[in-house]
């Protein structure tokens, strides 16, 4: 979490000083699975807020003061959790609403004519973008493999002891972290059929 707060953000930077001047990113497309984001996203706070509700009620009820250390445990982490979604879900959003434009852009050199000075600016545009992306998808990839090993084990090895709100925990994180491992392999496959398409067409 604290590697993608600190890198995320610099890394966008990064994917945006990259693109042209004349690309308005208040126009970019929407990418058309923006709900499996989102979900990902929701399905963390409400995961993290039930687990840290409950473990702060434990906690605060072995020191017999439940009210102070459940805020004092509870609140901190959450917004750090919430934060961490907010940047997550918006560099997901963005990377996908860029490679989504330049999909449709290369579709476009499919179906109509083109001139040769225009499709090299586009490819040197796609080339620009693809090297910023790679970086961030790199990042979350990373992160993303870590928490799916990590709570697999935690799962394989709670189950054995019956720890059911754990279980379930750690049973949601591996779901997230497929879910953006999965979400990356397809807007990969998306920019693949793309280039096939521009490359039967070019041939």
């Amino acid at each position: 979490m604290i590697i993608v707060l600190f890198l995320s953000p610099s890394l966008t930077a990064r994917l945006l000083s990259a693109t042209p001047p004349k690309l308005d990113l208040e126009k970019l497309p929407i990418p058309k699975r923006w709900w499996m984001i989102c979900l990902t996203a929701l399905c963390q706070i409400i995961l993290t807020t039930v687990g840290l509700s409950r473990y702060s009620y434990e906690l605060g009820k072995i020191q017999m003061l439940p009210k102070l250390v459940g805020v004092l445990i509870l609140v901190p982490e959450l917004c750090l959790t919430v934060i961490y979604c907010v940047v997550q879900t918006t560099t997901i959003l963005l990377t996908n609403s860029l490679l989504t434009l330049l999909i449709k852009e290369f579709d476009d050199v499919v179906v109509q004519d083109i001139k040769i000075g225009s499709f090299n600016n586009l490819c040197e545009h796609f080339e620009l973008i693809e090297e910023h992306v790679a970086l961030l998808y790199l990042l979350f990839f990373s992160t993303a493999s870590i928490n799916v090993s990590i709570n697999a084990f935690l799962l394989y090895f709670y189950y054995q002891s019956g720890s059911v709100p754990v279980v379930i925990n750690c049973t949601f994180y591996v779901v997230n972290g497929i879910a953006i491992l999965f979400l990356f392999a397809l807007i990969a496959e998306d920019c693949y059929e793309s280039m096939r398409k521009l490359h039967l067409r070019l041939r």
